[in-house]
């Protein structure tokens, strides 16, 4: 009765302590800015990194995954940059510690981890459903933010993607562990979200969220009609191996659109946006200018002013590009270990694939929108996807053991002096 009690307990204290690191977490919603201290949540938040380090080290002496590793020495190469480079450091700390928690948090509850990511799924459905509500009740935009009148709960356009991406992909991870499928409530979530995407006008949001309606439809389908070779398939589509050349040549092509004429056409013709996709093209060149001059480690995360100065744009706060960011902020040492990250997180091909692509689709949705923009790279689910992947191939393997542990133990058993 104890026993049963503690667990209880210790599942209460889970909860309160998930909803309590995603409010701290969710930094970029001006709504929750003017209620909730800003500042205040960015010292909870380092004073959480903290203690979760020495609970996880100094404590339970617990083993890392690799992937958090390499995050970890992102972190630092991003310091080390702004530091170096005379740019204010509490802009990389206060963007990065949001991300950085969410990641260590999945690592201090290994065995847990589909009850916090349930309880996130939850938090994110009540963002998503209070942003479609502001659209309702203010059709026109909920406030003015200096720049633009289309804001709602969520901000402006793409922004909400960083929610409702998230909330779509963790949803469908969480309804086929518990199903084996991905079900209605799944699919009507993301049309849902489509069409909050559709109303904020966030062409390039609304077309990558309903492209994951479609594979992920796909996926189900041929699981429904079972496919033979759907594991295989989706295995292939779902791995470094395939993912990473696809996006680096569809990237290099929309670096080099200036000189290609049916891109031009595609960009004009069936996304409605000019040929520099809205100037993107001349924010690109001039981040590379900068790129050079600090090539290795970068400068940092810059605020939106700094970016402003760069690229000379009052619009352009920001790279537009998730591979422009990463390089003006860490430079190449900073691609390379995401690009290691990458690795990592999608190496696998096992018999858990259908499990895991919500996971790997949500990752090449990350890599499309990070075309032309900035938005989710470095937000708060920025790197947890990732994360969430190798900690359910984990305790997918434990499991695995567990049970042929058993199994053997039984074996054994039936066997005069087997146990010997």
């Amino acid at each position: 009765m104890q026993h049963i009690l503690r667990i209880e307990i210790k599942g209460f204290i889970r909860i309160v302590e998930s909803i309590l690191i995603m409010f701290c977490c969710i930094t970029d919603v001006a709504v929750i800015n003017k209620y909730l201290s800003y500042g205040l949540r960015t010292y909870m938040r380092y004073l959480w990194i903290v203690g979760l380090l020495i609970y996880l080290f100094g404590i339970k002496r617990k083993k890392i995954t690799g992937i958090f590793q390499v995050l970890t020495i992102m972190m630092l190469v991003l310091i080390m940059g702004a530091k170096f480079n005379g740019y204010d450091l509490s802009m990389t700390l206060s963007t990065m510690s949001s991300p950085y928690l969410v990641c260590l948090f999945l690592e201090a509850n290994k065995e847990s981890v589909d009850e916090v990511v349930a309880v996130w799924c939850k938090i994110l459905l009540i963002l998503v459903a209070l942003d479609a509500i502001t659209m309702v009740l203010y059709p026109k935009g909920m406030y003015f933010d200096g720049l633009y009148n289309e804001n709602w709960f969520l901000g402006y356009k793409t922004k909400r993607l960083v929610y409702s991406l998230p909330l779509c992909v963790f949803e469908a991870f969480l309804n086929y562990k518990k199903k084996k499928k991905y079900g209605c409530r799944t699919y009507f979530i993301i049309l849902f979200s489509c069409g909050c995407l559709f109303h904020s006008q966030a062409t390039a949001a609304f077309v990558v969220m309903f492209l994951y309606f479609i594979l992920l439809l796909l996926v189900d389908s041929m699981n429904f009609i079972r496919f033979k070779g759907e594991k295989k398939l989706v295995g292939y589509v779902c791995s470094y191996r395939f993912m990473l050349p696809v996006y680096a040549i569809v990237s290099i092509l929309f670096f080099l659109i200036d000189n290609i004429v049916f891109l031009q056409n595609f960009v004009v013709n069936v996304l409605n946006k000019d040929a520099t996709l809205t100037t993107r093209t001349d924010i690109w060149k001039l981040c590379f200018i900068q790129f050079l001059k600090h090539p290795i480690i970068g400068i940092g995360i810059i605020k939106n002013e700094n970016f402003v100065a760069i690229t000379n744009n009052a619009y352009a706060g920001s790279a537009h590009n998730m591979i422009w960011t990463i390089l003006v902020a860490g430079g190449l040492l900073f691609l390379m270990l995401y690009v290691v990250m990458c690795v990592v997180a999608l190496k696998t091909e096992n018999e858990n694939i259908l499990e895991r692509a919500p996971l790997c689709l949500g990752i090449l949705c990350v890599w499309i929108i990070g075309i032309t923009s900035s938005s989710f790279v470095l937000s708060v689910f920025g790197f947890c996807f990732y994360e969430v992947l190798v900690l359910s191939d984990l305790k997918q393997m434990k499991n695995l053991y567990s049970s042929s542990a058993g199994k053997r133990h039984k074996i054994c058993s039936s066997i005069p002096g087997g146990n010997k």
